[in-house]
């Protein structure tokens, strides 16, 4: 094919050693082949974002042997086959539907890659082992592969990458007694993983279990427990924090709506805003006054159990609502009642550089008496909204944000 043809479904740039990659395919065929030389240039690198992400019309990919850097492949809904004619010199991440992909060329059914898992096709066994001497397992690798039931993982994988199995709805069992890094939304969305053993891990990415079915959770020598790391998890009933932990991020169990028992490590300073709102049954937990939390940290019922208004510390100068006050005042409101409310509690608050007077129209203020929400609904899209009180807990920051910029999911 001529560079002329190939300009018009491709975009490429000159790299500084004289060789071409790839920015972005603009031809809808469903076997794409990937060039190795324009004119009489090499095309050596595919850029992260070259192909149109989900999309739904390619379904076959050949690789040309000049290709040597492979930033990322993703975004794929109907991928089948990678043909990988020689390996390339670097591969960073291939994220393709597992019960999709058949085949990767050269790879066979599974891409190992300096001693690295990238990715696996859907012929793998149902009881997946991990070569010897792997130490990663790479972004996405088993993402939606809903045909694993169990991996077992040698001791020298230290690390699992982002959505690495996510989505895996089957996957009952892993072994990660020697894993150390367990990166964002790993294991996200795995509802019939019951039992992890966490007690190796020194660091853990941001909704890593989330929508996880764990029952019990024993982890220990983690410096943070992140944001919405086990949030969602209903099924689990029990968390058992060992020493070493200093602090519970925001949402990190937001929403376990069966958890009854926390036992938490002498070693923690904070427990930040709405880490345990939605967990309702709670009954046990040795909660330490010198515990630092948040007026949302706990469903208010819990939290005027564990953390009465007297608490000293609490600025006896700051007025503070808890959520079922919040639900209280404005159970009986009528909506033209609803703005002088809301400039109440911003000055109460002490928020009153949040100048009011630019909302124009109130009703992006909305309440919903069945889930116990108050929120601030995006102004832009209508739809997306954020708590009230996570806005006042912010100081006003959050919400002068939100009514200026959007919720940020709609642009």
């Amino acid at each position: 094919m001529n560079v002329q043809d190939l300009k018009k479904i491709w975009s490429f740039e000159k790299k500084k050693d004289n060789t071409y990659i790839l920015k972005k395919y603009k031809g809808k065929e469903s076997k794409v082949v990937v060039p190795g030389i324009i004119g009489k240039t090499i095309v050596s690198e595919i850029d992260s974002n070259c192909f149109p992400y989900n999309n739904d019309f390619i379904e076959e990919l050949d690789i040309d042997e000049n290709i040597e850097i492979i930033n990322k492949i993703y975004g794929f809904k109907k991928l089948r086959k990678i043909n990988f004619k020689k390996v390339p010199k670097q591969i960073k991440a291939i994220c393709v539907l597992g019960d999709n992909i058949e085949s990767f060329g050269i790879f066979g059914e599974k891409i190992y890659f300096k001693n690295r898992l990238i990715a696996v096709s859907n012929n793998i066994d149902e009881n997946f082992v991990v070569e010897d001497g792997t130490v990663e397992i790479s972004d996405s690798a088993f993402s939606h592969c809903q045909k694993i039931k169990s991996v077992v993982l040698p001791e020298s994988v230290k690390v699992i990458g982002e959505y690495s199995f996510a989505s895996c709805s089957n996957l009952e069992k892993i072994n990660l007694e020697k894993v150390e890094k367990i990166e964002n939304s790993a294991f996200s969305c795995c509802d019939k993983l019951h039992i992890v053993n966490l007690n190796s891990i020194k660091e853990l990415g941001s909704s890593a279990f989330k929508l996880c079915g764990i029952n019990e959770l024993n982890i220990s020598g983690l410096e943070k427990i992140p944001r919405e790391g086990f949030s969602n998890c209903s099924e689990l009933e029990k968390i058992v924090i060992g020493e070493g932990t200093t602090t519970i991020e925001r949402s990190a169990f937001e929403w376990c709506d069966n958890l009854i028992d926390i036992t938490l490590p002498k070693t923690l300073k904070t427990i930040e805003d709405s880490a345990f709102i939605g967990c309702k049954k709670i009954e046990k937990i040795n909660l330490s006054n010198e515990v630092e939390t948040f007026t949302y940290s706990f469903e208010s019922s819990i939290y005027d159990k564990i953390r009465p208004k007297t608490n000293e510390n609490q600025d006896d100068n700051t007025s503070s609502y808890s959520i079922q006050e919040l639900l209280n005042e404005t159970k009986n409101m009528p909506k033209d009642e609803i703005e002088k409310f809301i400039r109440k509690l911003l000055t109460e608050h002490k928020l009153d550089h949040f100048d009011t007077s630019n909302i124009t129209d109130m009703n992006v203020i909305g309440f919903n008496k069945d889930n116990g929400e108050i929120t601030w609904k995006c102004h832009k899209c209508g739809y997306c909204t954020s708590y009230l009180w996570d806005l006042l807990v912010e100081n006003g920051k959050m919400i002068d944000k939100f009514d200026y910029y959007g919720c940020g999911f709609c642009g």
